[in-house]
């Protein structure tokens, strides 16, 4: 059983490398990310004011 699972991962490992050996970026962009700036804006420093 041992010998069955090495043999599956091995493909799946052999599988995974092509498919990033097409598009080497493949697994590493991430389209939730976003980069952006911003300020906090306290409301109660507002009112103090």
């Amino acid at each position: 059983m041992q010998a069955l699972s090495v043999k599956l991962y091995e493909q799946a490992a052999a599988e995974q490398q092509a498919a990033q050996g097409e598009n080497p970026e493949a697994g590493t962009a991430n389209d939730d990310v976003v980069d952006a700036e911003f300020e906090e804006v306290n409301d109660d420093d507002q009112e103090k004011k």
